[in-house]
């Protein structure tokens, strides 16, 4: 099983070097950016909060395509026969998880030498939350990939949370969130608030919100294992 996953898992990373030349590209801009905030801003805190956004959205961007075009292109066909259905998920998903959170630890780890430098913590900003935060935004990329071609997860995700949070906004529940009263509220932390406002959770730094974000990459993860399992593409 581990050398199946193992496999899977390189093969991930070489098409992630093969097609995603502009991501990549993208990468160093953006960490050319961070040390610009880092050396002359000394904007610390900030810039660990924004770049946990940027990264998750770029997690679900490496998913786009991941699984709903490599199955219409016969791709998964032609190399995965003969491996188990639930061992190609899991290897796509650390896959992708392996190259954002090697950048993201990356980018922590230069905030946190130049935060020391400036007589802050360093163990401040290596930030456990955001990896949470990524890890979820990852496995609900992937599993709409096996829906939606190209880069149509990204959109919609990125869409739905903006529109879920000028609509919420209007309403007031923002200012509720922000005020603790609807936070203080352990169902609607789970159920409701963790899987539509990830950033928000984030940010507000709740022990529980983020457990359950834990909870449900898990659930996204197991169904997305499940689906692939009934499709009818392979012959087991």
């Amino acid at each position: 099983m581990i050398k199946e996953v193992l496999s899977i898992i390189k093969l991930t990373l070489l098409r992630f070097i093969r097609r995603n030349r502009l991501i990549a590209l993208f990468f160093l801009i953006l960490y050319g950016i961070l040390l610009y905030q880092l050396i002359f801003l000394k904007e610390f805190e900030s810039s660990k909060k924004i770049i946990t956004l940027i990264v998750s959205y770029i997690g679900v961007l490496l998913t786009g395509g991941l699984l709903k075009d490599e199955i219409n292109q016969g791709y998964i066909d032609i190399l995965f026969t003969g491996i188990k259905r639930s061992r190609i998920i899991l290897g796509k998903f650390f896959g992708i998880s392996l190259i954002v959170i090697t950048y993201y630890f990356l980018c922590l780890f230069a905030i946190s030498i130049f935060a020391f430098c400036y007589k802050e913590s360093f163990y401040k900003f290596i930030d456990f939350d955001g990896f949470i935060v990524i890890i979820y935004m990852i496995s609900i990329g992937l599993f709409l990939s096996l829906y939606l071609r190209g880069n149509l997860n990204f959109v919609l995700i990125f869409l739905l949370e903006f529109l879920f949070i000028f609509y919420f906004d209007y309403i007031g529940l923002i200012d509720l969130l922000e005020k603790n009263s609807y936070i203080s509220n352990r169902f609607l932390k789970i159920f409701f608030i963790s899987p539509i406002f990830p950033h928000i959770v984030y940010i507000d730094s709740s022990n529980v919100a983020l457990l359950s974000l834990s909870l449900f990459t898990l659930i996204f993860l197991v169904l997305n294992i499940l689906i692939f399992k009934g499709m009818d593409f392979l012959k087991e």
